[in-house]
């Protein structure tokens, strides 16, 4: 596998992993899959999302990354930027503003930050989307 396709997967991995950790952050983007579920503040979560954050920073130090796209670059800046957040938050005991403090201010600013009408996407009767 070349870097390309190792930093494809690391991005697409790690964005995974941080929509399962933080359930909320994919309910505010329309993703449905863990509307059922809330983060885990605890000693067990924080162990979960360390793990995850330092999984892949220690992938990313091994993809060369002026071989990339700058779309790809950019890419896995931002996921350097969330990884190095939420462990320097759990080092520092501040985790209970883990991702959805850090990845998504870092993704879209403080604005995703507030509540969102529409994060939650009505659901028709039929188990749907209607948005």
């Amino acid at each position: 596998m070349d870097d390309a396709e190792r930093a494809r997967s690391l991005a697409d991995g790690y964005w995974e992993d941080l929509l399962a950790l933080e359930p909320m952050l994919g309910t505010m983007i329309g993703d449905p899959r863990y509307d059922d579920r809330l983060s885990d503040p605890g000693e067990a979560g924080r162990a979960r999302t360390a793990s995850v954050s330092r999984a892949a920073l220690d992938e990313l130090s091994s993809i060369d990354r002026s071989a990339l796209d700058i779309t790809m670059r950019g890419t896995l800046d931002v996921l350097e930027a969330i990884a190095r957040r939420s462990l320097a938050e759990i080092e520092q005991g501040n985790a209970f503003f883990n991702a959805i403090g850090s990845a998504v201010s870092t993704i879209g600013g403080i604005a995703l930050m507030t509540v969102n009408p529409f994060a939650g996407a009505a659901v028709a009767a039929t188990g749907e989307r209607v948005l």
